[in-house]
């Protein structure tokens, strides 16, 4: 349940008409107010979990610097090479796989801001519980991050803001 502090820093219990003038602002009508406490607290959980999503994804971005890094020391291949004399140029090689991994970096960074703003504004369920899926095979921090989310968008008052009404099977 929501508490309020007060200077006396214990926590008090929010009063009913507190609890249903709170407004959920981001939904598609800004005039709704909700009165039901799960439904605020599945309100604030799918927000951090978008907030969760984009650092997920800003995460990878430092890799971009080390591939970066990494394309200094390409010269020494040249001379690895022609020791070798392999018969391929391994910097050619080299500098695909790094072009690959980065476009691959931006496509992930680009991909899991997406998921977070479309958790933060409760739009396009099925987007986010496929970014779920996707996010637990990334061991171990997606992992927890999808289970949770998955736990997350199940339950119906998630349902209810994305907008997705239960419907009974018929």
């Amino acid at each position: 349940m929501y508490s309020r502090i007060n200077n006396s820093s214990t926590p008090t219990p929010l009063s009913t008409s507190e609890l249903n003038s709170w407004p959920l602002l981001d939904s598609a009508d800004a005039k709704k107010t909700v009165s039901d406490p799960d439904l605020k607290v599945t309100h604030d959980r799918l927000k951090l979990a978008g907030v969760f999503y984009i650092l997920f994804g800003l995460i990878a971005l430092p890799g971009l610097f080390f591939i970066g890094l990494h394309s200094l020391f390409l010269p020494d291949l040249d001379a690895l090479s022609r020791q070798l004399d392999l018969g391929i140029d391994l910097k050619q090689i080299i500098r695909v796989l790094e072009i690959s991994v980065a476009v691959l970096i931006v496509v992930h960074v680009a991909a899991f801001c997406y998921v977070g703003w479309c958790f933060i504004k409760f739009k396009h369920h099925t987007t986010c519980v496929v970014a779920a899926i996707f996010a637990c095979l990334s061991v171990p921090l997606g992992t927890a991050l999808g289970v949770c989310s998955l736990i997350l968008l199940t339950k119906p008052e998630a349902k209810r803001l994305f907008g997705k009404a239960d419907h009974p099977p018929k």
